[in-house]
Parts: structure tokens; C-alpha cells; sequence
């Protein structure tokens, strides 16, 4: 769920704009595989049956110990600073699962 103060529209582009290239740059990207986005559409916010979630990120770690130097890193606080600023963290949810 984005913070109170970010448009739904900054939002989206924040997150596709400034997080997305952010996360290449940093020690703790260097452990991420691969990283999708897969944004709520615009016109769902539309409406009373709003469940909640802006979008989803799906990323791949090579294994559960690159999952955790990636949160380790000591950059990760970057990346978590730039969440804070536009997502409530109260309300993030995380699922991490083997193959």
C-alpha cells in the first residue's frame, strides 16, 4: 500500500522510475537474479472493491543465504529508505519460497 502523501500516478512512476534503476546500483542488488514488477492498472483504482495492493515484486536469489546477504548488505538501508518514501512498510507483505 503507497504512503499517504504519494499520488496513486507518482506511485507508479516512482516505483518504475527511481526504485527499479536504484536496486542495479547498489551491493545489495548485486545478489538479485532477477526483479519484476507487476503494477496494479491505473483505471483498477476505480471503484469500492479496492483490495488493498498496489503491485507486486517478484525477485530471484540464487539461493536463501544470497536472499539473506542481499537484506545484509550494507546498502540495503538505501533501498529500504527509498521504500519508506513511497510505500507503507506497516502494510507490506513478504513470501519467500524454494523451488
Amino acid at each position: 500500500m503507497l504512503v499517504s502523501h504519494v499520488p496513486v500516478k507518482g506511485f507508479h512512476e516512482h516505483w518504475e522510475k527511481v526504485h527499479a534503476t536504484l536496486i542495479p546500483t547498489l551491493e545489495a542488488g548485486e545478489f538479485v537474479l532477477r526483479y519484476e514488477q507487476h503494477p496494479k492498472p491505473l483505471e483498477s483504482y476505480l471503484g469500492d472493491d479496492d483490495p488493498g495492493f498496489d503491485g507486486v515484486t517478484l525477485q530471484w536469489f540464487e539461493s536463501m543465504d544470497a536472499y539473506n546477504a542481499h537484506m545484509a548488505a550494507s546498502d540495503f538501508g538505501v533501498m529500504w529508505a527509498d521504500i519508506e518514501s513511497f510505500l507503507d512498510t506497516s502494510q507490506l507483505h513478504f513470501i519467500v519460497t524454494e523451488e
